[in-house]
């Protein structure tokens, strides 16, 4: 890697390390501009070449984590003996990486951003957790049902991430509705 890239690396780096700090302190609310970028020691012409909103630069964050969750489960495939335990393992360790309640809130409303460029992130975001979900159900290519499966596990873990941010429920309900989601769908023998 050459030393520019390197340097971009490590600037994106700060401004991702920045906004999560603000997260923490605030919600989305406090993830501010200006702000992440005077934290970042960066431009703010530099922050929006990154990121070009708070909202781009939460899910980027996000896309980051499921990555980090991609590359755990490649190097560490779930080796329970069925379809839904191997799931269910996998969706154990998406759980434990969820970040504290207000940083997760400030992910929520990311993903909620109706601007086109945010949308494609989130796409991207949710093909790769539906990717992790489908390689626990077996090495090789899902089929069409297995993608649809994996979707509905996904869409049941942000439901219930919801569910524990707006103080619904606490936060062992989202595994919970994980596991039983994935039992109900996947129904092994």
């Amino acid at each position: 890697m050459s030393t520019l890239a390197q340097n971009q690396a490590a600037r994106r780096r700060r401004v991702m390390d920045a906004a999560l700090n603000l997260a923490t302190q605030g919600g989305f609310d406090s993830v501010q501009m200006r702000d992440v970028a005077s934290e970042a020691d960066v431009a703010l012409g530099t922050l929006y070449r990154y990121f070009p909103s708070k909202e781009y630069l939460l899910v980027s964050i996000l896309a980051e984590d499921v990555d980090m969750l991609a590359e755990e489960t490649r190097q560490h495939p779930p080796d329970a003996r069925t379809r839904t335990a191997r799931v269910q393992e996998v969706m154990r360790r998406a759980v434990r990486l969820l970040p504290e309640r207000q940083v997760l809130h400030a992910h929520l409303r990311a993903l909620t951003n109706a601007d086109p460029e945010v949308g494609a992130l989130v796409g991207v975001v949710n093909e790769a957790m539906t990717s992790v979900i489908t390689a626990a159900l077996h090495e090789g290519e899902p089929t069409e049902e297995e993608r649809q499966i994996a979707r509905v596990i996904q869409q049941v873990w942000t439901s219930s991430m919801m569910g524990w941010v707006s103080g619904l429920h606490d936060r062992n309900q989202i595994l919970d509705d994980i596991l039983v989601a994935t039992a109900l769908l996947l129904r092994d023998t």
